[in-house]
């Protein structure tokens, strides 16, 4: 449903503004007298401009703010509004989003209730490629417990087209929902669609659906494809997810040599990348050891990539101290390392 904030002009010049559902019908109600007691006073009216939004609340609010404005104020947005969409003359005029939907607008005020203005500057530098404005402190526990408040609820499914979102936490909470999620075509679909949107390493990493390991075939067939694509695309985070999802799934009775190759074959050179090609080799190292050994012991990986999968292995409870001496006998020196 579209919700309206609208304008009419009246016989006596003056502007009225209103919400609705539905414009035309509205119009037919106040040119009938039945309308506003404003309105009905000074028949005739006529439509100057409807805006739409996705939210009750967005068209509400906006009908509060445009009323509060100066006539030389409204004239101006009207006089925009030739040229411009309404709505977008409104959501620049007040700051908001025409397409936030009510279930986006309560799912933030619930966000900002969890929010820890010291967690978030904690959490800021963690994540360097966000914008810090865009965290606002939720912590992860809070984040998983209402994932399951919401799931199911009216408006998650629109929610989950609408990514990237704009909060940190609010591309958290879809991948907590997608974690949910347990029919592997309906998982598959929305993964395809919320991946590329990914747009930092902790949302990448805490996206870990166990449907996926209903249909292995297919999850290794995608997560080679995401490897793929999100290289030819220079997609950081569509790397790092197909490499995670090998990792996650495959180094155990399902592991295939390729699955190595391929982590190890991947273009160098993205930190985030890097970092997940060693936590992968380390992992390995633990899971399948003969196999990464011989990546490391032949020198298949570049230099920092394998001094930080040595690192993280020497640093694993698992891994045993005689292979630690042998891992740390192959460190190499001399090398550059990540800016």
């Amino acid at each position: 449903m579209s919700y309206h904030t609208y304008v009419l002009r009246c016989a006596d010049g003056s502007l009225y503004c209103g919400y609705t559902t539905n414009v035309e019908a509205r119009l037919a109600t106040h040119n009938a007298g039945k309308g506003a007691k404003y309105t009905q006073r000074r028949l005739p009216v006529k439509l100057v401009a409807a805006a739409s939004f996705a939210s009750r609340h967005a068209a509400m609010s906006t009908e509060w703010h445009f009323k509060r404005l100066s006539r030389e104020r409204k004239d101006e947005l009207l006089e925009a509004a030739r040229a411009t969409p309404f709505e977008d003359v409104l959501a620049c005029a007040f700051g908001l989003d025409p397409r936030e939907t009510d279930f986006e607008h309560d799912l933030r005020d619930r966000l900002h209730e969890l929010a820890d203005k010291s967690y978030a500057e904690f959490m800021a530098p963690l994540i360097p490629t966000m914008d810090p404005t865009r965290i606002i402190g939720v912590r992860t526990p809070d984040l998983r417990v209402l994932a399951h408040e919401i799931e199911g609820t009216d408006g998650v499914s629109d929610f989950l087209k609408r990514a990237p979102h704009e909060l940190f936490e609010e591309q958290q909470v879809h991948a907590f929902l997608l974690n949910r999620i347990r029919d592997y075509d309906a998982l598959t679909s929305e993964l395809e669609r919320f991946v590329p949107t990914i747009d930092n390493w902790a949302t990448c990493d805490q996206l870990r659906p166990a449907a996926l390991a209903k249909e292995p075939a297919r999850t290794a067939s995608l997560a080679r494809a995401w490897m793929r694509e999100g290289q030819a695309d220079d997609r950081t985070y569509v790397r790092r997810f197909g490499m995670g999802v090998l990792m996650r799934w495959f180094l155990d009775d399902l592991f295939e040599p390729w699955m190595l190759e391929d982590v190890v074959a991947s273009a160098p050179g993205d930190y985030y990348v890097d970092m997940m090609r060693a936590w992968y080799v380390a992992e390995a190292l633990v899971r399948q050891p003969q196999a990464a050994m011989v990546v490391l012991e032949e020198g298949a990986l570049d230099a920092w990539t394998h001094n930080k999968a040595i690192s993280k292995a020497c640093d694993s409870r698992r891994v045993s101290a005689a292979t630690k001496e042998r891992l740390r006998a192959l460190r190499r020196t001399g090398e550059a390392d990540h800016a």
